[in-house]
């Protein structure tokens, strides 16, 4: 009996805490070909985080790890094998410069089957044992799909000469599952989300979001660089 208690807990646990859903597979790298070195120069952020001014129900704008995207953005790039990732500091190899334009965390809606199971448990609580419980699925049933889209404006520079050899935008996005374990616990929150969420609930939804966001936006621009460079080989 003890066994089958702990077993049910722990089944509670992981399904109410968060799940961030898969991303799509980066291209593979053309075979044979390189496309030089490139140092990352800069990576930085040209949006208001937060913006307490203007809040909304619908979108919250997280602070984006720069150093951390940065970091993704060199590791990719040397891991694809297309480009060399040279030092900071060199002066021969191109420079990366990385700008972050906007990082956007939005309510997506509900996993469909999940929120009808949710509903059906609610009212079976409702009616057959505790009335007055609607957030009683939100408890183990994680089924609030939230987004974070993350865009970026790069462009790369003669490593001698400074001037601007290619550019491009690039976008990544995570999405992800949450309930109450893992966005925060809200009365009546079954048809409340996200007007009811505070802004501990949607940084705490930012924080779960943002590496693979960053991760993502990464990864798309180690693409389009490593593409650039190519063609300006040929």
């Amino acid at each position: 009996m003890r066994g089958r208690l702990a077993a049910c807990l722990v089944v509670v646990a992981l399904t109410g805490c968060s799940g961030l859903e898969p991303r799509e597979a980066l291209p593979l790298p053309p075979r044979g070909h390189t496309g030089g070195e490139i140092a990352i120069a800069s990576c930085s952020l040209a949006y208001t985080p937060n913006d307490a001014a203007h809040p909304s129900f619908l979108h919250h704008h997280p602070r984006l790890d720069a150093v951390r995207l940065g970091a993704f953005t060199g590791t990719t790039l040397q891991g694809r094998g297309c480009v060399a990732v040279a030092p900071a500091g060199s002066r021969e190899a191109r420079k990366l410069e990385v700008t972050v334009d906007e990082a956007s965390v939005s309510y997506v809606g509900q996993r469909t089957g999940l929120f009808v199971c949710k509903i059906g448990i609610a009212v079976f609580v409702n009616v057959m044992i505790f009335p007055f419980c609607p957030d009683f699925p939100n408890f183990f049933i994680a089924s609030d799909r939230f987004e974070l889209v993350a865009r970026a404006r790069w462009r790369i520079l003669d490593g001698s000469s400074g001037q601007e050899v290619a550019r491009g935008i690039a976008q990544g996005r995570q999405s992800g599952v949450f309930g109450d374990f893992s966005r925060g616990w809200y009365y009546y929150s079954l048809v409340r989300v996200p007007s009811c969420l505070d802004e501990d609930s949607w940084e705490e939804i930012a924080r779960v979001l943002a590496p693979g966001a960053e991760e993502a936006l990464a990864g798309e621009i180690a693409v389009q660089v490593e593409k650039a460079l190519l063609a300006t080989e040929r």
